[in-house]
This record gives structure tokens, sequence and C-alpha cells, in this order.
């Protein structure tokens, strides 16, 4: 697994091979299956904000800050997975935060106390965002940010 975290030698075209959750969500039980991805693209969202809606749609996904997209040689079929939720590596927490989305870094301001990742904690988030979406924040948005152990 720490080979498989050393971001910067994973290019596309490199085949990455790693043990995945069968059904990468909170309230299941974890059954893991081994992954061998030829990969297309990576993309970090650590700095990038989950919207009210995106946690609406699938509450209780196993987000992680790092999503690699490509073709599951296995399976032979394009997939995207967060590498965090593989076997072996840790899932980031969330925070809820008000900020600019033309000037993130400097805007951010966090709004919640520091959501781990778990079930009732998805429940938790979801509940405090749609409470604090009530309130208008004129241009600034609300976002759920991803935040390291």
């Amino acid at each position: 697994m720490a080979e498989l975290l050393s971001l910067s030698s994973i290019v596309p075209g490199t085949v990455i091979e790693f043990d995945y959750p069968t059904h990468n969500f909170h309230h299941l039980n974890l059954e893991f299956v081994r992954r061998a991805v030829q990969v297309e693209r990576m993309e970090s969202f650590l700095r990038s904000p989950l919207s009210l809606e995106a946690l609406r749609r699938r509450p209780l996904i196993r987000r992680g800050s790092t999503m690699v997209f490509g073709r599951d040689l296995l399976a032979d079929q394009e997939r995207s997975f967060y590498l965090e939720a593989s076997r072996g590596a840790f899932l980031p927490g969330f925070q809820l935060g008000i900020y600019d989305p033309e000037s993130l870094e400097d805007s951010l301001e966090v709004v919640s106390c520091r959501f781990k990742p778990t079930e009732r904690n998805c429940w938790r988030m979801l509940a405090m965002m749609t409470e604090l979406a009530k309130k208008d924040y004129g241009r600034l948005k609300l976002g759920a940010f991803r935040c390291l152990p």
C-alpha cells in the first residue's frame, strides 16, 4: 500500500494493483477484491469542496481525497477509485466551510467540527450541512472539505 500512495509515480498508462471494497459504502461490511487498473488520469479533491447536492445523492460513500480514473483490467471496464478506500489506507475526515469560489485558499472559514469517516458522521454532516444551507451567504458557498488524519 505504501507504494500505491506514492502518487508522484502514478502517471497515465501505469498499471497499479490494490485491494478495493466490492461496495465502497460506510454502512456495508467491507469485502475486498484485487484490482489491476491502467491509469488514465488522477484527480485530487483535497481542496475541492463537496456540495450539499453531491452529499445528498450519495451520503454513505467512503470518499477519499485522490481519485484514479482508468480501466479495471480484471473486470474489463472503465472505473474510478478513491485511493484512500483501498485496504491499508486511511480515509480523510471532513469539515464544513464557507468559501469564496474565486479565492478558495484565501477565503475558507471552517464552520464545523471534524467529521471522522463513519456512517453516523455521514448522517450528522448531512444534517448540519442541510441546516447551514438555509442561510444566505451571498456570493460565498458552503461545502464539505476533506481533512487528512
